[in-house]
């Protein structure tokens, strides 16, 4: 699978774009303050860090996360918050879970990630760059057992992101960033309680874990091999959360869902942060440790779901993420310095809209047929653009299948295609901007198996 996204990002402001002293000083003077490429090193990656966290394990916010939680949901433009469609309402919508035609429920899934960035700089400029191919492979697995008529319990175990960014060493666009490589974790168990045959409710506690590792060129060159110094940091963050979700089938036909994401706190402890710079000013760069923590966003969906007729159902999901919370990024080294202090960042997201259509179509008992569309509207403001996070508006459209060798087994299958619409911005921190092209393409397939046991009462979507 193959990411790549097309974002126009021009200069706004030249003459800051000229005298920036991070990036221009490597160029003309080749050394620059040390407080200045500490700053750059440090806080700099750490903030990094949590850009990518953030768009990580956000649910419906925009930068590199794709939201791969099941795959019927991803072939109908990632619709599902008013449909009970299978296990994987653990994560979209608990409430869901109460009206599965089985009892017992399985959802295993795996998707092909491949992101790929080409830059472009400002005019008159013509140099070009882009990252290097890589594959990236988020899975998900969720089980939901109803041990009683009106009970039932899930677990879901996912990474909501698995993939990276790199670029070469050299690229104008080192002292932003060289590389960035994430592995996130998260389980959620969850509990669903079926009010009446018309309304369930569920909720679950999520538990996360992020690993990360950044590279990022210092503007110091080392005499003898012209080649410039370089930082690097890795750490790991833990966060937690809740997911709490209704359904509401009014009729036979028509159902509507709600599902709420509580903010989740995420924090770093004892992140290293290491240099490789020219020995005689490695004393202004010593090997130490930092820690942060930052409240994620809450994440508000609605969704409605209406069978046409027996062969068609289509879908509407809205969501909104409340980057709001996302203003300020506090850093506290263990090793504090002339060079090196305490670091306040403002952020200033906002908040942002997601919107989704889909529909199925049943061709025969054992084949459906799915497709779908989305516009992602992106919580960057200007002036925040970089190339570890180039986010822009985007569209995409969804396909999908599903294929049932027997009444227990089916067999799933998505793809996406996702362009970002074109954007003029840069960062204005790090005085860097160009031009990206991002498109993001992933093909998914999985598998979802039932056990027997029926529940009491009819099922109020009884294709899925």
């Amino acid at each position: 699978m193959e990411l790549a996204i097309k974002a126009s990002l021009r200069a706004r402001n030249p003459a800051k774009r000229e005298s920036n002293p991070l990036v221009m000083s490597s160029f003309k003077q080749g050394i620059a303050s040390s407080r200045s490429l500490f700053a750059l090193s440090g806080a700099g990656l750490a903030m990094t860090v949590f850009l990518i966290l953030i768009f990580s394990l956000t649910a419906t916010a925009g930068g590199f996360q794709a939201n791969l939680q099941g795959i019927k949901q991803l072939g109908m433009g990632y619709t599902g918050v008013g449909l009970s469609q299978d296990a994987s309402s653990i994560f979209i919508n608990p409430g869901a879970l109460a009206f599965l035609k089985h009892r017992h429920n399985i959802v295993l899934g795996a998707n092909l990630v491949l992101p790929k960035v080409t830059y472009q700089e400002p005019d008159p400029g013509f140099y070009t760059a882009s990252t290097k191919d890589r594959i990236g492979t988020p899975f998900l697995v969720y089980g939901s057992f109803r041990f009683k008529d009106k009970w039932t319990v899930g677990l879901g175990v996912n990474t909501p992101f698995g993939n990276g960014l790199e670029y070469e060493d050299d690229w104008k666009g080192q002292f932003v960033i060289r590389e960035i490589e994430l592995k996130t974790f998260s389980i959620q168990p969850t509990v669903n309680y079926k009010i009446s045959d018309k309304v369930g409710i569920g909720a679950g506690f999520a538990f996360y874990l992020g690993d990360i590792l950044l590279r990022r060129g210092i503007p110091v060159a080392d005499t003898g091999t012209l080649s410039y110094g370089e930082a690097k940091l890795t750490g790991s963050a833990l966060g937690f959360g809740a997911n709490i979700g209704v359904l509401y089938n009014i009729n036979k036909k028509f159902s509507v869902g709600v599902d709420f994401r509580t903010p989740i706190k995420m924090k770093i402890d004892e992140g290293d942060a290491e240099f490789k710079v020219p020995p005689a000013i490695s004393d202004s760069f010593p090997k130490t440790t930092f820690s942060s923590e930052i409240l994620l966003p809450l994440a508000a969906n609605i969704g409605f779901g209406y069978h046409v007729n027996d062969q068609w159902t289509v879908a509407l999901d809205v969501n909104y993420t409340g980057w709001f919370s996302y203003d300020t990024l506090r850093f506290d080294y263990a090793f504090n310095s002339e060079q090196l202090e305490d670091t306040e960042l403002p952020r200033e997201y906002k908040g942002s809209f997601t919107f989704r259509a889909g529909a199925q179509y049943d061709v025969v008992k054992k084949l459906s047929l799915r497709a779908g569309a989305y516009f992602d509207m992106t919580p960057v403001q200007d002036g925040f653009v970089s190339p570890e996070s180039p986010d822009a508006n985007r569209f995409g459209l969804t396909a999908g299948l599903s294929f049932m060798p027997s009444e227990k087994v089916g067999i799933d299958a998505s793809f996406i295609y996702v362009r970002s619409i074109e954007r003029s911005d840069g960062s204005d921190e790090a005085g860097f901007y160009g031009s990206y092209n991002i498109v993001v393409v992933v093909p998914s397939i999985g598998v979802h198996i039932a056990f027997p046991g029926v529940p009491k009462g009819p099922p109020p979507n009884p294709k899925f």
